[in-house]
């Protein structure tokens, strides 16, 4: 916090909360609000350090439990000052800033990228020009990210969307600009870095109204990459022969896939875990119908590529869906293993991993008795003491 901003706070608080003092202590004794006058003054307190939630809290407790009290008065006034002073863009208050540190490495090896591509557009992509813009691109993108991000709200799943963003604009820049007939390098790459930052900018226009969950960032992801995969499946199974026709159809299939989740995100919740493993599916479908297609295609059961790719893109649905049944209790189950504190001496439970002193247990087995001989008392018992080093749960 700088040195202005923090006597712009105080100031503002002494206005709003200390001009009454003298009233407020001159009558404090006749009306004997002491918790009033507490509770006051930790609401100070709270809008220097810039915690506008915390001081409005306050004030409503002085309003609701001494509503007959000066202070309750001057409250009710010096909150309603305070939300016409819209303290929340101050410096200092509370924000989501899980997904900075994905923001801030994301943006990092972007910006390297970015170097590297600005020595191609520019002509001077020799060795030296190369390696000056990665030595450049790399601490400027680390502290532009770092200045960008420094009070803003920003989650995991925010992050997750903004890195999509960038990454898909990328390969749509350089793809259609390829469906154009474009052919020299140095407008491929000036289309891919174009592309790329108007993906980034909207994707960062969009997290402002809204916050997705890293479940929701997964999905959109692996609906971009499937949808990718499924538009060139598609193109080879209606013998597509045209190269440019055929990547625009590919562009086109991971476009539809990724606004096809946009649409469904709202209504499904699912981590990003169980993301993963849906996707694990959908892999496991593809390479077991790439096997099979392979021994078949050995025998030459097939004459074109139209019916082989075709089970392979059926492979891979049936693995998605296969995913999507199996994983169905998934959530629910990891948040009720989640809550039992594990007793190991290394725990890790999807992405959580946990240190500590693994708790010893005593183990008493008896020996099977025989129905004939049950009323007859063992004669010796089993005692081992044992303790879990390493718990695993996936």
């Amino acid at each position: 916090m700088s040195g202005a901003q923090f006597i712009q706070r105080v100031s503002i608080a002494a206005f709003l909360l200390l001009v009454p003092a003298a009233s407020l202590r001159a009558q404090e004794a006749n009306s004997g609000d002491t918790e009033a006058r507490k509770l006051y003054e930790t609401a100070f307190t709270a809008l220097v350090e810039g915690h506008y939630d915390k001081a409005s809290a306050q004030l409503d407790k002085i309003i609701a439990n001494y509503p007959g009290s000066l202070y309750a008065t001057f409250a009710a006034k010096r909150k309603r000052r305070l939300e016409g002073l819209d303290l929340y863009r101050l410096e200092g208050k509370d924000i989501d800033q899980r997904g900075r540190i994905n923001a801030l490495i994301f943006g990092t090896l972007y910006s390297t990228w970015l170097g590297v591509g600005t020595a191609i557009v520019t002509g001077a992509d020799s060795d030296r020009a190369l390696a000056a813009g990665m030595m450049i691109g790399a601490p400027v993108g680390l502290i532009t990210t770092q200045a960008l991000t420094r009070n803003t709200a920003l989650s995991p799943g925010q992050a997750g969307l903004i890195k999509l963003g960038g990454l898909w604009g990328t390969w749509q820049g350089f793809g259609w600009m390829v469906v154009a007939g474009e052919e020299k390098g140095r407008r491929l790459t000036g289309a891919a870095m174009a592309g790329g930052l108007l993906g980034i900018a909207s994707s960062a226009a969009l997290t402002r109204h809204t916050d997705l969950s890293r479940g929701d960032a997964a999905l959109l992801n692996y609906a971009g990459l499937w949808g990718t995969w499924f538009g060139f499946c598609a193109s080879v199974m209606a013998e597509v022969d045209d190269d440019n026709a055929m990547l625009s159809n590919t562009l086109l299939g991971g476009d539809l896939g990724l606004l096809a989740m946009a649409a469904l995100v709202p209504r499904v919740e699912m981590s990003p875990m169980r993301a993963r493993l849906v996707n694990l599916g959908g892999l496991t479908g593809t390479f077991v119908a790439s096997g099979i297609v392979g021994l078949l295609a050995m025998n030459g059961a097939f004459d074109d590529g139209t019916v082989p790719m075709g089970m392979v893109m059926a492979g891979g649905i049936a693995g998605l869906w296969a995913g999507v049944v199996r994983t169905r209790d998934y959530d629910t189950q990891s948040s009720v293993s989640n809550q039992r504190s594990s007793r190991a001496a290394l725990a890790i439970s999807g992405e959580t991993i946990e240190w500590g002193w693994p708790a010893p247990a005593l183990r008493i087995s008896t020996p099977a008795i025989p129905r004939r001989l049950r009323g007859v008392r063992p004669s010796d018992h089993s005692m081992e003491i044992h303790a879990t080093l390493v718990d695993i749960r996936f």
